[in-house]
């Protein structure tokens, strides 16, 4: 069977545009995957910066009273045993004076 060549003109034509469109979704999707690469590396940087023992690796220390993360120098009183958790170890201590420092002078 022999397909008219206006026939073959319109299905060439057609089958151009499903390569076009078939090329344009497969950049599209590419382009995606490398973005959200990028954010996917960028996001899992910034949670190895707030990893909490990395925090304690750059000399920060984490105390706390009774199993609770103190936030303030309110949450403590004299004579309270507070743990202070360093990279390395932890420290036991007893609460001897509490200094308030006013941030409003």
């Amino acid at each position: 069977m022999k397909l008219s060549s206006g026939l073959k003109a319109f299905f060439t034509e057609k089958e151009n545009i499903l390569k076009s469109i078939r090329q344009n979704a497969e950049k599209g999707t590419t382009k995606v995957i490398i973005t959200n690469g990028r954010k996917v590396e960028t996001l899992e940087y910034s949670l190895s910066i707030l990893n909490p023992e990395k925090v304690l690796q750059r000399g920060y220390t984490i105390t706390s009273l009774n199993g609770r993360i103190l936030k303030s120098c309110y949450q403590v009183k004299k004579d309270d045993l507070i743990s202070t958790r360093f990279s390395d170890g932890t420290v036991k201590s007893k609460v001897n004076e509490i200094n308030v420092e006013n941030k409003n002078d």
